[in-house]
């Protein structure tokens, strides 16, 4: 069993990866990317993957719950705009209040599918454990 706070590593790794790329005054061009919204959006994603692993201790059905999702997003939601605002003392770099808005819309619908996924799940479990016997007459 890991210990609480270790839970959280893989979204500081990702937060420092993105302060890294961040940090560039200028982002190599790569023909056949991706349009930039659609980065932006997978990017915080993950982000909000790595936040909701860290708020619900590993996925832990236990931890899951509406409270771990709203961190999870709201974690990812500032820092999207943390990192705007860190781009604006970047030479070459300005602050994009539609990168901000395509961070923020990744991160909410990777966290809105993870909820739907858990209470499917849970409720799929919950009528397996229940057997027709154990109903009352």
């Amino acid at each position: 069993m890991l210990r609480t706070w270790a839970y959280w590593i893989p979204a500081a790794v990702l937060m420092a990866g993105i302060a890294f790329i961040s940090h560039q005054s200028r982002l190599p061009y790569v023909a056949g990317i991706p349009p930039d919204w659609l980065l932006h959006g997978v990017e915080f994603g993950v982000l909000a993957i790595a936040c909701l692993y860290g708020a619900s201790r590993g996925f832990d059905p236990r931890h899951r719950s509406a409270g771990a999702a709203i961190l999870a997003l709201s974690i990812a939601i500032v820092y999207g705009a943390l990192d705007e605002l860190h781009q604006s003392f970047v030479p070459g770099r300005s602050v994009s209040f539609s990168d901000w808005i395509a961070d923020s819309v990744g991160a909410l619908i990777v966290v809105s599918a993870l909820v739907l996924i858990w209470r499917r799940s849970a409720r799929e479990g919950s009528s397996e454990r229940r057997r027709p016997d154990d109903e009352e007459r």
